[in-house]
């Protein structure tokens, strides 16, 4: 079963990987994209970017599923972009033939997941993700958020 794991944002964590039935992974690519514009380009053209990248990303992986952490909805411009993402993620995973699964996992469920306590800040996700990933170099909060996404997607599908 391929999963990618994501932590959508501006920087978006991101994880693929082939599991197999006992949920050993055969091989895990990730990494981080940056999708936030600089102050001369306009908000669409990152939602093209992510769009195009996600795209690309699912095109040559084939995914089974893909499991995204559910952001939070803070109003503003916050809510306008993650939800521009999330509304290109579904565009992508709804066209393809077979269409791709794909689910979300609410913050406070993985933080629990990850560390034990659903109120974990960022600094205990990545020591969480080091112990998890040893030897893997954790770029990020967006990165550690987004390996562990990938694992309870593991813990929960495969």
């Amino acid at each position: 079963m391929i999963i990618i794991g994501l932590d959508i944002a501006h920087k978006t964590g991101w994880v693929v990987g082939n599991v197999h039935s006992d949920r050993t992974t055969e091989w895990m690519e990730s990494g981080v994209e940056n999708f936030k514009p600089d102050k001369n380009t306009s908000r669409g053209i990152s939602f093209l970017k992510f769009r195009k990248w996600f795209g690309d990303l699912v095109t040559a992986w084939e995914p089974d599923l893909v499991m995204y952490e559910q952001p939070h909805m803070r109003g503003k411009d916050a809510t306008t972009v993650l939800m521009g993402y999330i509304t290109r993620l579904i565009e992508v995973c709804d066209t393809r033939t077979p269409q791709v699964q794909y689910d979300t996992v609410q913050t406070n469920t993985l933080k629990k997941f990850a560390t034990g306590k659903g109120n974990a800040g960022k600094p205990e996700m990545i020591e969480k993700a080091k112990h998890r990933f040893p030897g893997l170099d954790i770029i990020d909060d967006n990165h550690a958020d987004a390996l562990h996404v990938f694992q309870y997607a593991i813990s929960s599908y495969a």
